[in-house]
This record gives C-alpha cells, sequence and structure tokens, in this order.
C-alpha cells in the first residue's frame, strides 16, 4: 500500500487518486500539514539523500557544515508544505518526491503493464 503526501495542487492530487483508483492500486493519504517529526525522519531515512525530499529554495542547506540536522527537520516542519517536493509517495522502504502521473505508473503490477503495451501496441498497428 501507497502512503501519498499530497501536494495543495488540487487538480494534480485529483488526476493521481483517480488514477490509483482507477488502476486498483492501494493507497492512503497523509496530510502533511501534520506531519510529525518521527514521520519526517522517517521519510528522510527511506531516501538515500534526504535532500532529494527538499524543494529548491532548502537545497542551500546542503552545504552547511555546521548545520544539524534536528535544525534542518525544524524548518522543514516550519512549512511543510512549501518545504517538501509533494506529493510524496512512499512505498515499502523508498520515497518517491514529486510524484508525478507518468512517474505512478511503475506502481502498476507486471500484468497491468503488458496489458497496456499490447493494446497500444495494437491501436498502432491498427491506425
Amino acid at each position: 500500500m501507497l502512503e501519498i503526501y499530497l501536494s495543495r495542487n488540487t487538480s494534480r492530487n485529483q488526476k493521481l487518486l483517480s488514477f490509483c483508483d482507477s488502476h486498483g492500486i492501494s493507497y492512503s493519504c497523509k496530510e502533511v500539514s501534520h506531519l510529525s517529526r518521527e514521520e519526517l525522519l522517517r521519510l528522510f531515512t527511506k531516501s538515500s539523500d534526504c535532500f532529494t525530499l527538499l524543494s529548491p529554495s532548502l537545497q542551500r542547506f546542503k552545504g552547511h557544515r555546521e548545520m544539524k540536522l534536528s535544525e534542518l527537520v525544524t524548518v522543514v516542519l516550519r512549512k511543510p508544505e512549501q518545504n517538501l517536493r509533494l506529493p510524496l509517495v512512499v512505498c515499502e522502504d523508498k520515497v518517491y518526491p514529486d510524484m508525478s502521473l507518468e512517474e505512478v505508473r511503475t506502481f502498476l503490477p507486471r500484468s497491468q503493464k503488458v496489458v497496456s503495451f499490447r493494446e497500444h501496441l495494437f491501436k498502432d498497428l491498427v491506425t
């Protein structure tokens, strides 16, 4: 099951959730505004580089040797809607930041991907 932290872009959220619903992908939505310190740290640990989850405006902190992780977490939690690259999708031990509709297709079962590919291939051959 996917955990999805949604952005303020309701159109993008709706398309993402509709795609999941129509393809039988199970998910649960999380409120990013209620993100706790522990949850944010859990997201960081599931990423090879926690800065991939952060908005470009926070990339400047990557080179700060004096900044502690706890300070960075405090900065992110002040405005998580602005400081995280939403929507974030968590699947098992991996976090996918700034998830697009094209990228969410990676969560389709292989059998569905094969059927979809064949349908598109056949349609291209007929036309």
